[in-house]
């Protein structure tokens, strides 16, 4: 029985010495339990700084105690005083809590096993989740025009593009064209081999560059004058590495996350739906009414002025 009382003691001395106030100003009070939890929500760098620096610690506790006084004074204003102000404070703390509670929810969200689904889904949708794309080699060679450039004239220099390709696809050779006529001088000094290998729609590639690539059927052949806003590209294909599909464990990760974020969002979209009004609502009609006149007549003063 001793025991216990003297149990009961000290839980009670530690919940009023966390109840003391570590900062004290004109009755404005911070307990030791409230900056401990300021402190706990601070960014990393803060935390650090304020672990090596007394200076940045006190910059630290003066802004949580001059963040205590803006709260004490906000909520001291009535609607009498300040409608406006009350409502809309009002309103903005009401969506910051709720947007609060709908993280705080998913958080809780307890995730079923997805391990099946996730292999159910790879197999039944490989080419979506699994293909790794065709890849293509290729060699060019560049006659430079610039789009809005008036150095040069499209028309003419079309022609000469076409009589080289003519003499490509009769037998003269790629290399020494290369160094005749490109002005690509990277891959010029690699005898017009580009560095990169292109799948479809590769990002930040020239879309005509592209379809004129993917558009050569044999390794070794050409493409057509190919036209982009860098002038003009004869185009010689010279590898495709085939599409391939990963094996579903490489995946595995990417998709159970991938699921799991649809589960959270499915289910965060349910619980909302089940907050709406329903039919068993009760609505006063007649102040409803009231409060819509009253806005109507409000913007219609707006208007007038």
């Amino acid at each position: 029985m001793v025991n216990k009382i003297i149990l009961v003691l000290l839980l009670s001395l530690q919940v009023s010495v966390e109840a003391l106030p570590v900062i004290e100003e004109n009755g404005v009070l911070i307990s030791k339990q409230e900056l401990s939890n300021a402190v706990k929500y601070m960014p990393s760098s803060m935390k650090v700084a304020a672990i090596e620096d007394k200076s940045v610690r006190m910059d630290i506790l003066g802004q949580i105690l001059e963040n205590k006084k803006l709260k004490i004074l906000a909520d001291k204003i009535s609607p009498e005083a300040d409608e406006d102000f009350y409502w809309k404070r009002k309103f903005a703390l009401r969506k910051m809590s709720n947007e609060m509670y709908l993280k705080y929810y998913e958080s809780k969200l307890e995730i079923p096993k997805l391990d099946e689904l996730a292999r159910e889904l790879f197999y039944v949708n490989k080419d979506s989740y699994g293909e790794v794309a065709e890849k293509r080699e290729s060699s060019h060679i560049l006659f430079s025009c610039p789009a809005g450039s008036k150095d040069c004239d499209r028309k003419d220099l079309r022609k000469k593009v076409e009589k080289v390709l003519s003499a490509l696809e009769n037998g003269e050779k790629f290399e020494e064209m290369v160094e005749k006529y490109s002005d690509d001088m990277s891959s010029k000094s690699r005898k017009g081999k580009l560095a990169a290998q292109y799948t479809r729609g590769a990002p930040r590639v020239d879309g005509h560059f592209l379809a004129g690539l993917f558009s050569i059927k044999n390794v070794g052949d050409y493409s057509g004058v190919v036209e982009t806003r860098f002038g003009f590209h004869i185009i010689r294909l010279d590898a495709i590495v085939p599409k391939t599909y990963k094996e579903y464990d490489e995946v595995k990760p990417a998709l159970i996350e991938a699921i799991t974020t649809k589960y959270k969002k499915l289910s965060l979209t349910n619980y909302r739906k089940s907050l709406q009004m329903g039919s068993e609502v009760k609505i006063d009609e007649v102040a409803l009414d009231n409060v819509f006149e009253g806005l109507k007549n409000s913007m219609n003063e707006i208007k007038k002025n």
